[in-house]
């Protein structure tokens, strides 16, 4: 499997106005089914200061709002997971749901302390460098990328899917220890941690299970389901790993420009006061696959969900309640509920569902914070659809 399909797959992700796309045809044996969904939720970060670094604007504010968030919290997160793929659908002679086909996914995890936000946002934070913490330990950023041939079978009770393909790239970085020194005129630390990064391609395999029932509650259907994504794991053969147990001084901007040039001509020469404590390694970056476990319900119009990702830092929670409205030639579907945990805080799902003439379908669904005090948790889900 080629790079070329990796960005293939992720070009039908910005086709579908960045954030989703989702086509289906279940009339016809077989059915194509092309999807895109895109979940990133911060517990600190404001959506604007990303989107000011990338397009232009004051990102003062919103840098501000993370760092006091971070301080108020103990810690910040930012993570979550993107996904498209193009599926062959069809129902075979004993009644199951068979899909085959390609997906792309891709998780990121970033957690940073208090330390770690006034460092590197400091002056654009607001920090006072006398009074600042002073330890970049629990910070940590991983990043996956996979692509996958793909196997789905899906009957009444129980579905199972299997994916076999390739890791495109990975990373790993871990700070376990750095207590640092800053005045107006110089920076020291002292650093402890480990860094793994992937140099080629890799080697993945995965599998999602869930177990469907309905139960009977009093006068009410209930139908519900438990199981699990993602289980499986990666392996990059070619990667190469960095533990660090050193100190560092620098005078501010050639930590940035000067780490790296060690040489006698680099007037940033002996910006490592202890070089003695970097030891690269061979040791090939693998691991789990970030599995999410899940528990979900419908009934009467309600739906509610429980789950827990392995590299979020704390698990999600969200029930949602459907309005339906219909008349001869359309239904609309109006959804509204609360949600909270995962990467982010607090935040109100929204969404609306619309059928049409010969079962054409158009689905918008959003994440916003229940107020401005909270700000937007970084999370925005879009849909769009069309049955035939």
């Amino acid at each position: 499997m080629s790079m070329w399909l990796h960005f293939g797959l992720w070009a039908v992700l910005f086709a579908g106005g960045g954030f989703g796309l989702r086509a289906q045809n279940d009339s016809l044996p077989p059915g194509l089914e092309i999807f895109s969904n895109v979940a990133l939720s911060s517990s600190a970060m404001p959506p604007w200061a990303l989107m000011g670094a990338v397009f232009g604007g004051d990102i003062t504010a919103p840098l501000a709002i993370a760092v006091a968030r971070t301080d108020v919290a103990g810690q910040g997160f930012f993570g979550g997971q993107a996904e498209a793929g193009i599926l062959l659908s069809w129902v075979d002679k004993a009644k199951n749901k068979v899909r085959v086909g390609l997906t792309s996914r891709a998780w990121s995890d970033v957690r940073w302390s208090p330390g770690a936000a006034h460092l590197i946002w400091g002056p654009l934070g607001g920090a006072d460098p006398e009074n600042q913490p002073r330890d970049l330990a629990e910070t940590r950023f991983r990043a996956l990328a996979t692509s996958a041939f793909t196997v789905s079978v899906a009957s009444e009770h129980i579905a199972f899917t299997g994916r076999l393909g390739e890791a495109h790239w990975g990373a790993d970085l871990v700070v376990e220890d750095a207590p640092f020194f800053m005045d107006t005129a110089q920076i020291d630390f002292r650093l402890v941690g480990q860094f793994n990064r992937s140099l080629a391609t890799g080697l993945m395999a995965g599998i999602d299970f869930e177990f469907r029932q309905t139960t009977t509650i009093g006068q009410a259907d209930v139908n519900w389901a438990v199981g699990i994504r993602d289980l499986g794991g990666f392996m990059f053969p070619l990667s190469v790993e960095t533990t660090v147990d050193s100190s560092i001084h620098s005078t501010g901007w050639p930590l940035i420009t000067g780490l790296f040039d060690t040489t006698d001509d680099n007037p940033n020469y002996g910006l490592h006061s202890d070089t003695t404590g970097l030891a690269p390694g061979d040791d090939p970056l693998k691991g789990l696959l970030p599995a999410t476990y899940y528990i979900r319900a419908h009934a009467q119009g309600w739906s509610a969900y429980v789950q827990k990702n392995s590299w979020a830092p704390r698990p999600e929670f969200c029930a949602i309640k459907t309005f339906a409205h219909s008349s001869e030639d359309r239904s609309v579907h109006w959804q509204a509920g609360l949600g909270w945990g995962g990467w982010g805080g607090l935040y109100v799902p929204l969404g609306v569902n619309l059928t049409g003439h010969q079962g054409r379908t158009f689905s918008v669904r959003t994440r916003v914070a229940p107020g401005p005090d909270l700000g937007l948790r970084t999370t925005l889900m879009c849909a769009w659809g069309k049955k035939f």
